[in-house]
């Protein structure tokens, strides 16, 4: 898939598992994986007013990092290369250093 794609699903989430979902988003050449904390599966139902931020967060590809509802961010199937920003992201767990940004695919 060759647009971004955000999965977030609750923390608390049984009948998809996080290792699921982040597998899912791993298939994707572009992909943000979190989860909302404290949540339970329905979270657009549970919590509407954080997923509401995170979309629009998400949407105009403003930074997801930091916000106080979410587990961290893992930025997953991106291509990095050195650059001036310094996104603390994670790629299939493992922290990218402060010096690399994404750059287009």
């Amino acid at each position: 898939m060759g647009v971004p794609v955000l999965v977030a699903i609750g923390e608390h989430d049984p009948p998809t598992t996080t290792a699921l979902n982040r597998k899912a988003a791993g298939h994707c050449t572009d992909a943000r994986f979190t989860t909302i904390r404290d949540a339970d599966p329905l979270i657009q139902l549970e919590r509407p007013a954080e997923v509401v931020d995170l979309v629009t967060r998400f949407l105009p590809d403003r930074l997801l990092d930091g916000l106080d509802y979410c587990n961290p961010i893992d930025y997953l199937g991106l291509r990095l290369g050195p650059g001036p920003g310094t996104t603390r992201a994670t790629v299939m767990g493992q922290a990218l250093p402060n010096s690399f940004t994404r750059v287009p695919i």
